[in-house]
């Protein structure tokens, strides 16, 4: 029997949770997350993906060229798309693209043949409003917008095409003839929509992995601690084709890492979860699995003994394909490359649901600077001063104290939102937001006049404390008060 891992709390350096603080989360799968979404996609792809297997019941996000159909994949004309046939789990919420559901998202669109077919089946709630958008619609050449046909959807197809033609249809999105393809597009490209990457840095973590005992035998237990993350080496599950999960929580999850030395021939065979991405009693066993291959590059065929590939699968350098002979996939996957193959087989959705600790939890607070004002007395002196004092807190996060009397002030934040102050002294403080929004507060550090729900410049729960870097925008603004008290003393002095 053997024992992996070590026993600690799990712990990120101030440096690596800054950093999550900004991509908002501590999820090692959160690079599937839209920036302006609490939920990610079934099948993330940085690069060209193929779909020709049997259906996606899920949501599906495409750097590259999306093409539907192959030769070597599953032959019928259709390849549906929706959230739920009953087949497999359906307690899951589709990701948000520009604040509206969005069940596919892809750069490029093309197809070998296939009529893909975006539909509402299954979904209930937002969840069934989740259509297409597609970023570069030059292409195909001359494909263009219409009705659908027998729907009152829209389909993307051949100019001059019919029913039969290679098209991508939503069914969910109602045909405009005043507006062909509304809400189709995307702002920039599809990779613009995603944060950077931080599933390598937080698997590779060395401390606070709890240790685990391997499976003894096959379709054997695997007892986790509910409150830390275990680990387990592919190697470890050595004539292991199932295995079964107890004591899973957010905050415990089994993580499998995967060696270059396991792949051989290009092959990846993985042990699966016993149950069934649907079981009510025991599915989210599969959200609290994690597949690493951060240290795999190239093509790789994975498949398993003779079960559904269950669980979440990190790999972001490689070429994943699944066969023609293999089995359906439930889970999560995060690839460079995605070819889907299985032959009369479907793509099931259990998203990754583990958490490491001593992150900084996602930030949705509205990107809108706010300002504070304080107002001296008036007087009939006037005069100009300004005293800014710029430091940073102790997690990195730069700050800025400004104190200035003017009599009207008009300028712009730096989100490009107009601003405008009149009074005879203000005193400001700037800094930044853990989402990196710039933000104005009173300098006594009060929360009065903050519109609800705007970020404050204080750092977020995760992120170090700011110590003693809090005190400089209240004792900058205190000088640059004393600045401008200064400043009306002499200009009335040289009145007389």
């Amino acid at each position: 029997m053997a024992v992996i891992g070590v026993s600690s709390a799990v712990l990120l350096t101030p440096a690596t949770a800054a950093d999550e603080g900004e991509t908002g989360s501590c999820n090692p799968m959160g690079a599937a997350t839209p920036t302006d979404s609490e939920n990610g996609y079934t099948l993330f792809v940085t690069g060209d993906a193929i779909l020709a297997n049997s259906e996606l019941e899920g949501t599906l996000a495409v750097g590259g060229t999306a093409t539907f159909g192959d030769e070597r994949g599953y032959p019928p004309l259709q390849y549906p798309i929706m959230h739920n046939t009953g087949a497999g789990n359906a307690d899951y919420d589709v990701p948000t693209i520009e604040g509206t559901p969005n069940r596919v998202l892809i750069q490029r669109f093309a197809s070998d043949g296939k009529v893909v077919q975006v539909k509402s089946q299954g979904a209930t709630g937002a969840n069934a409003e989740a259509g297409v958008r597609i970023a570069d619609q030059r292409v195909p050449d001359g494909y263009t917008f219409g009705p659908m046909f027998g729907g009152s959807g829209t389909t993307f197809f051949p100019s001059g095409g019919g029913n039969m033609s290679p098209q991508l249809e939503s069914q969910v999105q109602a045909w405009n003839a005043a507006d062909p393809g509304a809400g189709w597009s995307v702002d920039g490209a599809v990779l613009d929509q995603f944060p950077a990457d931080q599933g390598r840095t937080l698997l590779g973590t060395t401390e606070g992995w709890h240790a685990v005992a391997a499976p003894a035998g096959n379709d054997q237990t695997i007892t986790l601690n509910t409150e830390d993350p275990s680990r387990l080496p592919l190697s470890a599950f050595a004539g292991i084709s199932k295995f079964k999960l107890e004591g899973y929580s957010q905050d415990s999850f089994l993580v499998i890492t995967v060696a270059p030395s396991d792949v051989v021939d290009g092959r990846l065979v993985l042990p699966s979860y016993s149950h069934a991405g649907k079981d009510p009693e025991h599915k989210e066993g599969i959200s609290h699995i994690l597949f690493d291959l951060s240290d795999i590059t190239g093509d790789v065929e994975i498949t398993t003994a003779d079960a559904p590939v269950r669980g979440a699968i990190y790999a972001p350098q490689a070429s994943i394909t699944f066969p023609a002979d293999g089995k359906e996939f439930e889970g999560q996957l995060i690839a460079k490359n995605l070819t889907a193959l299985q032959h009369g087989k479907e793509i099931h959705t259990n998203l990754f649901k583990g958490r490491f600790s001593g992150c900084a939890p996602k930030s949705t607070a509205t990107a809108t600077p706010t300002k504070s004002t304080a107002t001296a007395t008036p007087t009939k002196s006037t005069a100009e001063a300004t005293a800014t004092s710029t430091g940073s807190s102790s997690a990195g996060v730069p700050t800025q104290s400004t104190a200035k009397a003017t009599a009207t002030s008009t300028g712009s934040s730096s989100a490009g939102v107009p601003t405008q102050s009149t009074a005879k002294a203000t005193a400001t403080s700037t800094g930044s937001s853990s989402a990196g929004v710039p933000t104005q507060e009173p300098s006594d550090g009060a929360d009065a006049g903050r519109a609800e729900g705007t970020p404050s410049s204080r750092p977020s729960p995760g992120l170090p404390s700011a110590g003693a870097g809090t005190a400089i925008p209240v004792f900058g603004a205190i000088a640059a008060l004393a600045a401008i008290a200064g400043a009306l003393v002499i200009r009335r002095r040289h009145a007389r």
